[in-house]
């Protein structure tokens, strides 16, 4: 599809929808204490998908990054319809402002204090985050090394799993896109 789908609240395509039975088999008879989810339907529906009733935390922090202009087009479109804008966000990508949209290190600050309150209210067991690529990439990075440098290095994939455990303030990757 490769379409700037930032907060555009966008239904999971079928092959998404299908592409879920391996997420809720592995959490099948895990023992989750929260889950957190992003208001943007796509999330509900993977959430619905995944853990069938369970309550979810509805948290506006978990949303995608705003692609403003650039929302719901194709990335073709965008480099024909933006040449100048498209080429400095291929040359300057890590502090780009997407035209009438955010700036990509400012959300990612965001994204970050969004997983640190949630991992601050923590009290205990495992949790589940159904969240958007730009989000989890930067709070991933934020988990394993305080600071968000790494998420441009993160290639993470929807509709797959990424875990992380925290034991004793020690933060371990152990799944990526699983």
């Amino acid at each position: 599809m490769r379409t700037f789908s930032g907060l555009t609240d966008v239904e999971l395509s079928e092959e998404g929808k299908a592409s879920l039975g391996k997420a809720k088999e592995f959490f099948n008879n895990k023992e989750i204490s929260k889950i957190y989810i992003s208001p943007l339907l796509r999330c509900k529906q993977t959430a619905q998908i995944i853990f069938g009733d369970r309550e979810f935390i509805v948290d506006e922090g978990l949303k995608e990054i705003n692609f403003g202009e650039w929302e719901g087009i194709h990335f073709k479109e965008v480099m024909l319809n933006y040449p100048e804008l498209w080429e400095d966000y291929m040359e300057n990508w890590r502090d780009f402002t997407f035209p009438g949209g955010d700036n990509i290190p400012t959300y990612q600050k965001l994204a970050a204090r969004a997983i640190r309150v949630i991992l601050d209210n923590h009290d205990g067991g495992d949790i589940v985050v159904v969240s958007h690529n730009g989000f989890t990439k930067a709070a991933m990075s934020y988990i394993l090394t305080g600071d968000i440098r790494l998420a441009f290095s993160l290639s993470v994939q929807n509709g797959k799993i990424s875990q992380i455990v925290i034991d004793d303030n020690f933060s371990k990757l152990r799944l990526l896109n699983y």
